[in-house]
């Protein structure tokens, strides 16, 4: 039991609102010294003064609230949650925390403009880079290009009448949400937080945040994330915008723009990565041979991504709306920066037994790239094959006969959208630096690739249009 803090009995709390109810996860629970309890946090009264009480109830409550105590007693600072006392009798075990007013960072976000959110992000990140450096027990805040709070594992909130940023060290470990301060970089000065409820104009916005801070802050902080699966037969720019419906999870998406010329490096694989090595075939212009005995229970997978981030797109993308008349549901789009080919091995419902000896053959990774940003399935992407050299080449059917496992290849992309709001946001910002925001004149200013709609340019033909696979084979 801490000696540092009050004992408050149970019978002093007047319990009040609750603010929240943290639940652990499934992967939590079953996970070795992973959360079991339900953490409630409700606003209370003792003695005629508020605090947040949170109460640990479940079959491990008692471990864990002596765990998160002991945390909050090792770092103790103004920008952390600190400690009152604690409660713990008749199996009851509390917390209780200096002072209710506070807001989650996410929903303080909501009160502003578009423009503005994005200033008070950089505020917060300021806060934090302000304690570069200092160690706070075992909570290590540290600034360099990157501000990481706690290893990221807490949640951030803002106390309402100051201002003020508050971390809250456990919270984030019962959810599964990215911390709004995880990965904010913060390239300037700016005010300090208590000032933002005053400002009634946009003047301060457009003179502290430069063009790279704003557009840096937007393709990286109020972004959501989307792995999309498409079909074989398509066709996909890195670095592109797709656009599909996302509330049906981005089925069939279509290329709307991409960077032409390309001006982004793009890091693709030599080989195909896999949990065991294959064999990188000389004699046979850069294909890839497996053995069937040694892909039981491995995938092999390709990938191709884009170095940069996606703040190109983002500081372009109302030309290329404007230029489809597009102005609502614009988190439908998304930015692509990773391109990842996978072959799945489907156990053969033919026969129960273990494949025969074969081999599988997969393609040079450059049958891939039809174009430095443009990639598709190649007309035979992979094989199975009876001889090791790959001279005979089996067909789908042929090697289901055999025994051999059914080939399913998924093409996957990954990428970012954004929604109205920020849109919206980069279209004020623009205007208030005295640039058109529906056209490219900030891209050229800041030297950087223009985007283009893909119905005006010229496809590159790819040979082989269609895989060698039926249809029922692909994932």
């Amino acid at each position: 039991m801490p000696t540092d803090f009050r004992k408050i009995p149970w019978g002093d709390v007047e319990l009040q609102r609750r603010i929240y109810v943290a639940r652990p996860n499934f992967d939590q629970v079953c996970s070795p010294g992973g959360r079991r309890s339900t953490r409630i946090g409700q606003s209370a009264k003792i003695e005629g003064r508020s605090f947040i009480v949170v109460n640990y109830q479940g079959d491990s409550a008692e471990n864990e609230w002596k765990r998160d105590v002991r945390m909050y007693m090792d770092n103790r600072h103004e920008n952390i949650l600190q400690i009152y006392g604690v409660v713990r009798g008749s199996g009851v075990y509390a917390a209780i925390f200096h002072g209710t007013d506070f807001l989650a960072f996410s929903d303080f976000l909501g009160l502003f403009s578009p423009m503005l959110t994005v200033y008070v992000k950089s505020c917060a990140t300021q806060t934090a880079r302000s304690q570069s450096g200092r160690r706070f027990g075992n909570t290590f805040i540290q600034h360099s290009h990157i501000c990481r709070c706690c290893g990221g594992n807490f949640t951030l909130l803002v106390h309402r009448s100051t201002e003020r940023l508050c971390i809250d060290l456990t919270m984030q470990q019962y959810t599964t949400t990215n911390s709004p301060m995880h990965n904010l970089q913060f390239r300037g000065e700016v005010s300090p937080m208590n000032v933002i409820s005053s400002l009634d104009t946009t003047s301060i916005v457009v003179a502290t945040l430069s063009f790279r801070d704003y557009h840096f802050i937007c393709s990286t902080e109020l972004n959501k994330w989307h792995d999309v699966v498409l079909s074989c037969a398509s066709t996909i720019y890195i670095g592109g915008v797709y656009c599909a419906n996302a509330k049906n999870n981005f089925v069939n998406p279509v290329a709307i723009a991409s960077q032409f010329p390309p001006k982004r490096k793009i890091i693709w694989d030599d080989y195909w990565r896999s949990s065991v090595d294959g064999e990188l075939l000389e004699t046979k212009e850069g294909w890839t041979r497996f053995s069937s005995s040694e892909l039981l229970f491995c995938m092999p997978k390709l990938w191709f991504n884009m170095v940069a981030g996606p703040s190109a797109w983002v500081s372009r993308a109302n030309h290329i709306f404007s230029r489809l008349g597009v102005k609502s549901n614009l988190s439908n789009y998304v930015h692509v920066q990773r391109l990842e080919f996978t072959v799945h091995l489907k156990p053969n419902t033919n026969t129960y037994s273990l494949p025969p000896e074969g081999f599988l053959f997969l393609c040079p990774i450059k049958d891939f790239r039809a174009s430095p940003i443009l990639f598709k399935m190649p007309q035979c992407p992979v094989y199975w094959s009876l001889e090791a050299s790959g001279a005979n080449q089996l067909s789908a059917d042929q090697a289901s006969e055999l025994g051999f496992p059914t080939i399913c290849i998924q093409t996957e992309i990954r990428g970012r959208s954004w929604n109205d709001n920020v849109c919206i946001g980069l279209r004020e910002f623009h205007r208030a630096k005295g640039f058109d925001p529906e056209s490219q004149d900030v891209a050229r200013y800041l030297g950087d690739p223009l985007y283009r709609l893909c119905s005006d340019v010229e496809q590159p033909s790819i040979k082989g249009a269609s895989v060698d696979l039926r249809s029922e084979d692909r994932c």
